[in-house]
């Protein structure tokens, strides 16, 4: 942070922050302050200005509120951009004043809105909130009946552009409801689970919970990830079962890029057991494209007692470095061991 890159206007401040270090997230967009009406255009500005165009930096937000449009129109600047958020205090490091980090911060009232522009975001509880809109009049004379028809009318609208807003930017309109139900003078701040539920916390790549559905004449398992792009398929049959990967909504060059890497590969870990690619299956799809493991009955008893947080399938051991993460799916855990049983029992003819 410093004067060369520091924005600022009205107590409304947009910069550049860093804790040093050389790594992913080690450096951070600072939006801090009452949030004007031209929010976006100003944050937009100044990613040019600055040459952070088609960076993916998170932008780290810590703001009572402002304006209303104004936090509308930041959340979509920040989603036309690409870029992630999160909620925090940018305050200097105690024995590096050169260097930032991040403290405990607050995102209510508009800046909520403004923070569901994010493609990633992540918040604690307690940190982010939300309130019913409102006029100056209601702070002026909370208890007078002053409003007309013609204002009931705006309000109406107002929420509908809400309402738009927040299910554009993909999460759940439960948002709305829980800021209409309080006074413009409280905040609802959601608990961990609403947060999920919601949407307002948000990683596209993370699995939900298992799901159940008829398959032939037994059943498949499945997982969807947040943004529905990847999904992962459990199958039983009487010639073995099998783990289908999915994944669409991919560029043709990416779709291309995964190919080679997949034709270069020697093998897969699955649940730390090592299955050589010459017994997978790749496929590409109209956007995306289709991998078919072949599962042992010990992948299924490896499933069925497996009790580390995480697990899956990922590159085998002696993979180069390039292949890393091209192919790494992480499993949801929770539930898993139970549905596995069922899919045994219920295996397709």
């Amino acid at each position: 942070m410093g004067p060369s890159t520091r924005m600022e206007r009205d107590g409304f401040v947009i910069d550049i922050a860093s804790n040093g270090g050389n790594c992913t997230g080690c450096e951070w967009l600072v939006v801090d302050g009452r949030i004007p009406t031209d929010a976006g255009t100003l944050l937009e500005t100044w990613i040019k200005k600055n040459d952070y165009v088609g960076v993916p930096l998170a932008v780290v937000l810590n703001s009572n509120g402002g304006s209303l449009l104004g936090g509308i129109r930041l959340g979509q600047t920040i989603r036309r951009l690409g870029l992630k958020t999160e909620v925090g205090k940018t305050v200097p490091e105690p024995d590096m004043p050169n260097f930032q980090k991040q403290d405990r911060g607050g995102c209510y009232s508009s800046c909520a809105y403004a923070f569901l522009g994010g493609v990633h975001r992540t918040v604690q509880p307690g940190t982010y909130g939300v309130h019913q809109f409102y006029s100056d009049a209601f702070f002026d004379a909370p208890a007078q009946k002053a409003f007309s028809a013609m204002d009931l009318s705006s309000q109406q609208a107002l929420t509908g552009v809400i309402l738009a807003y927040v299910v554009e930017m993909g999460a759940d309109p439960q948002v709305v409801v829980a800021a209409n139900g309080m006074r413009p003078d409280e905040i609802f701040k959601p608990s961990e689970a609403q947060l999920k539920d919601w949407k307002v916390t948000f990683d596209p790549d993370a699995y939900g919970s298992w799901k159940i559905e008829p398959f032939k004449d037994g059943i498949v398992l499945f997982t969807r990830s947040q943004s529905g792009r990847s999904q992962l398929s459990l199958t039983c049959s009487r010639s073995g079962a099998e783990l289908l990967v999915t994944r669409k909504g991919l560029t043709p060059k990416y779709v291309a890029d995964v190919a080679q890497s997949y034709g270069s590969m020697e093998s897969f870990s699955f649940f730390d057991r090592v299955v050589p690619r010459q017994a997978t299956k790749f496929a590409k799809t109209p956007d995306g494209f289709a991998l078919r493991i072949p599962l042992a009955k010990v992948d299924l008893d490896t499933m069925q007692g497996y009790r580390k947080p995480q697990g899956g399938l990922e590159e085998g051991p002696n993979e180069p470095h390039a292949n890393m993460g091209v192919f790494f799916e992480n499993f949801p855990i929770d539930g898993l061991e139970r549905h596995v049983r069922l899919l045994r029992r219920n295996c397709a003819s």
